[in-house]
C-alpha cells in the first residue's frame, strides 16, 4: 500500500499484522522524523508542529518516535538528544610508547554509534582486541596496530584519524617512541664519605665492598625495581648466601636509590635480579641484570653523575 503522509510518500508492507501497531513510526532511522535522510533540527520541529496543531492520525505519520502508538512531547525529545550527540567526537588514547612493531590504541565513541574507519598515515592493518568494553557511557574498543615493516628505535609522528558510524572524525598527530633497548642497572660500592668508590670498571673482587651501594637506573623504570625480594644475592652455589634488606629511594630522583645488603658482599657473592621481579621499563622491556662497577659519584649532582656515568658505559 502506498500512503501520502506529512513525512512524504513511502511504501508500507503490511506482511505481518503487528506492523500495524507502529504505522507511525519511522524504522530505518528513528529520530529522522521527516524522512529526508538526515537528523536535523527540522525532524523535532516536525513533531513539535504536529502537537501545537493537535494533528493525529495519517497527517502525523513518523512523529511517533518512540512507537508509543501516539505522539507525545517525548518524541521530541528523542531527536533532540540524538542532535546533541551529533557534537561528540570519537576520542582515543594511543599507547605513546613501546618496544614492538606494533602500538595499541584505545577508541572512544558514544554507545549508539560504532567505529566506521580508521586510518594513519603508516602501512600495517589493525586487529580487534577488544570490541565490547565499556566505560562512562562509552564504548571502548581496544585495537593493535602492526606496521607493515618495523620502525627503528626513537620517536615516529603517525598521523591518526577515527570517523564513526554519524561521520563525525576525530584525527590529531600522535608522536610514538619506539624503544627495544632493555634497561641497565648499577650496584655502585659507597664510599665512608658517602661518594662512590675510586676509579671506574669492574669491581675487583678481593676488595670489601661493603652492605652499602647505589642503584643507579638508565632510565625509570616500575616500582619493583625498588622492591627487596626483587634480588637474589648468590655464591655461586645455586643458594642464596646474603639478602637485600632495604631500598631507599632518593627524594627528587627516580633513578637512585640506596641499596643495603644484610652482609657485606663477599667476593664470590654476584647481585642478581630475581626471575619473578617483573621490573620493566616504560616500553616493556625487562631488567634482567645488576652490572657491579666502582666508580666516582657526586650526591650533589646526580643528573650530571647519571648521564656521564651511563655515557662512559655506552647505554642508550
Amino acid at each position: 500500500m502506498v500512503r501520502a503522509a506529512r513525512c512524504g510518500l513511502w511504501l508500507e508492507a503490511l506482511e505481518d499484522r503487528f506492523l500495524l501497531a507502529t504505522v507511525w513510526t519511522n524504522e530505518d532511522v528513528y529520530a529522522d522524523v521527516n524522512k529526508d535522510g538526515f537528523l536535523t533540527p527540522a525532524d523535532p520541529l516536525t513533531v513539535v508542529n504536529c502537537l501545537n496543531e493537535d494533528i493525529s492520525g495519517e497527517k502525523c505519520a513518523c512523529t511517533d518516535v518512540n512507537r508509543s502508538g501516539e505522539t507525545t512531547p517525548v518524541d521530541v525529545i528523542i531527536p533532540v538528544n540524538r542532535l546533541n550527540a551529533e557534537n561528540e567526537r570519537p576520542d582515543y588514547a594511543v599507547q605513546a610508547i613501546t618496544n614492538e612493531d606494533s602500538t595499541a590504541l584505545v577508541i572512544e565513541v558514544s554507545e549508539a554509534n560504532g567505529i566506521h574507519s580508521i586510518s594513519v598515515d603508516a602501512q600495517g592493518s589493525f586487529t580487534v582486541l577488544s570490541p565490547t568494553g565499556f566505560k562512562d557511557g562509552k564504548r571502548h574498543v581496544v585495537l593493535r596496530f602492526d606496521f607493515a615493516s618495523p620502525l627503528a628505535d626513537g620517536q615516529h609522528n603517525v598521523a591518526l584519524s577515527v570517523v564513526d558510524a554519524r561521520g563525525d572524525s576525530s584525527g590529531h598527530h600522535q608522536p610514538i617512541i619506539v624503544d627495544t633497548a632493555p634497561p641497565q642497572a648499577l650496584l655502585v660500592p659507597q664510599s665512608d664519605d658517602g661518594a662512590g668508590g675510586a676509579g671506574a670498571g669492574e669491581a675487583e673482587a678481593a676488595d670489601p665492598l661493603g652492605s652499602e651501594f647505589y642503584l643507579l637506573l638508565s632510565e625509570p623504570l616500575s616500582a619493583s625495581v625498588f622492591q627487596p625480594s626483587s634480588y637474589l644475592v648468590d655464591n655461586g652455589t645455586g643458594t642464596p648466601s646474603n639478602s637485600v634488606q632495604s631500598i631507599d629511594t632518593v627524594p627528587g630522583f627516580a633513578r637512585v636509590a640506596l641499596f643495603t645488603l644484610a652482609q657485606p658482599l663477599a667476593d664470590e657473592e654476584v647481585v642478581e635480579v630475581a626471575d619473578d621481579a617483573f621490573i620493566f621499563d616504560a616500553a616493556g622491556n625487562p631488567l634482567t641484570e645488576l652490572t657491579l662497577v666502582e666508580a666516582e659519584v657526586d650526591p650533589d649532582d646526580w643528573e650530571s653523575t647519571l648521564d656521564d656515568l651511563f655515557a662512559s658505559l655506552g647505554s642508550p
